[in-house]
């Protein structure tokens, strides 16, 4: 059990990460979708190695694969993203944003499940994430139904989706924190 909870601050850093990335996309829409474009490629790397590592620390947990196969698409999505970055922005801006929309929706769809996965938690506040979960399919579906918006507005969606699975991702990793606390204590009082 304990090495199901052992890496929550990963979680936690990780939906930090997203969070500020969301706030600058929203607040700077107008910005060079290159850099924007190059951050994004920075997040979704970084968030994949939070995840491989997690995933493989945790080997002994039911859906560790699910974990895995999330941060392979993260790996590759921000390996795509830095490796070209100019085509992302020009030839294939609409292949990026679908992209973008795919990977918000697998990430919704995770929150979803864990929300479900985890709602008989007596601590965890599972209709966040479940709520959390919807938000962001919906931005998903939204970035994906409309490839060639105009970039100001995709930024902002994009944006919005990396500020709602962020503050998700920070309620998941303090939680876990909190059920790795309780379970030390639990075990000290037996």
């Amino acid at each position: 059990m304990d090495s199901f909870f052992k890496n929550w601050w990963m979680v936690t850093l990780r939906g930090l990460i997203l969070i500020l990335f969301g706030m600058f996309a929203v607040a700077n829409p107008q910005e060079a979708v290159l850099v924007l474009v190059l951050y994004a490629g920075l997040v979704a790397l970084t968030s994949g190695i939070f995840l491989i590592v997690m995933s493989l620390s945790n080997t002994r947990r039911k859906y560790w694969t699910w974990t895995l196969f999330i941060s392979i698409i993260d790996i590759l999505f921000g390996i795509m993203v830095l490796s070209y970055p100019y085509a992302t922005t020009v030839a294939t801006a609409s292949l990026f944003t679908i992209f973008i929309g795919v990977w918000a929706l697998f990430g919704a769809i995770t929150l979803i499940w864990n929300a479900f996965r985890f709602r008989k938690e007596s601590r965890f506040n599972w209709l966040i994430m479940f709520l959390a979960g919807v938000l962001t399919c919906f931005v998903a579906l939204v970035i994906i139904a409309n490839p060639l918006k105009e970039s100001l507005t995709l930024t902002v969606l994009i944006g919005a989706f990396a500020i709602i699975f962020g503050f998700a991702n920070m309620i998941w990793g303090l939680e876990l924190k909190k059920m790795k606390d309780d379970h030390h204590r639990n075990q000290k009082q037996s």
